[in-house]
């Protein structure tokens, strides 16, 4: 591969085909008049590198994996890490520690992570939804009557409502009473797979789902897309 002592942190830094170098065989590298740099791979083309105002993060910075699938903007400063092992690193100031969080996540995929703005983070997770807040954690999933513990992404409307979107059951909405409101096939939804959710207007919720883009007013389906 290729190495590169940097000054700043007194670290050698390696770039090799696991974090996208073409070709570990290289033959020959050259610097433009731009600071780039270009690089003759054995049998495998040419590859150019351009530092940019940006810093990478992986295992080697302390996160607890490479594969990470969900991310979420805590403050000016924090920032959320879900990985495929169900942990979730936070970084703040360019450091890296990690959430325990008082009820553990069961399963590996977290699927989104949602900031609403009480400050309550949901985490979508194959084993339910967490809810993490100041004031404790509550868990929605099929043993403490929540409708699916598949559940996908969270998003809240402009009512404090949160939305949840679930692999097989449909949207579910939230009341800030804590009602639960399911809309699903049965009620006009065009499939139970749903997999975004966003607010296109003030009274109208639109979800995507496997099947089309369904429009929601008053929690009720009042028109749906397809490819059909």
């Amino acid at each position: 591969g290729l190495y590169r002592y940097n000054k700043s942190t007194l670290k050698t830094e390696q770039l090799t085909e696991k974090n996208g170098l073409p070709n570990n065989r290289v033959i020959e590298i050259l610097f433009d008049n731009q600071g780039n740099l270009w690089g003759g791979t054995y049998r495998n083309g040419l590859f150019q590198i351009s530092d940019g105002k940006f810093i990478c993060f992986s295992k080697s910075e302390g996160l607890s994996s490479n594969i990470n699938t969900a991310i979420l903007q805590y403050d000016e400063n924090q920032f959320w890490i879900a990985n495929e092992q169900g942990k979730i690193d936070v970084i703040i100031n360019k450091k890296v520690s990690q959430i325990k969080p008082d009820i553990p996540i069961v399963s590996p995929q977290i699927k989104h992570m949602f900031k609403d703005s009480k400050k309550n983070v949901w985490i979508s997770t194959y084993s339910g939804l967490l809810k993490k807040g100041k004031s404790g954690n509550k868990l929605y999933n099929e043993k403490n009557g929540f409708p699916d513990n598949y559940v996908r992404k969270t998003f809240e409307d402009s009512y404090g409502n949160i939305w949840v979107a679930t692999n097989r059951t449909g949207l579910h909405k939230i009341s800030q009473n804590g009602d639960i409101l399911t809309i699903n096939t049965n009620k006009g939804l065009s499939s139970n797979y749903v997999m975004t959710i966003i607010q296109y207007k003030p009274d109208i919720i639109v979800a995507g789902t496997k099947n089309g883009i369904n429009f929601i007013k008053d929690d009720k389906v009042i028109s749906y897309y397809t490819m059909d």
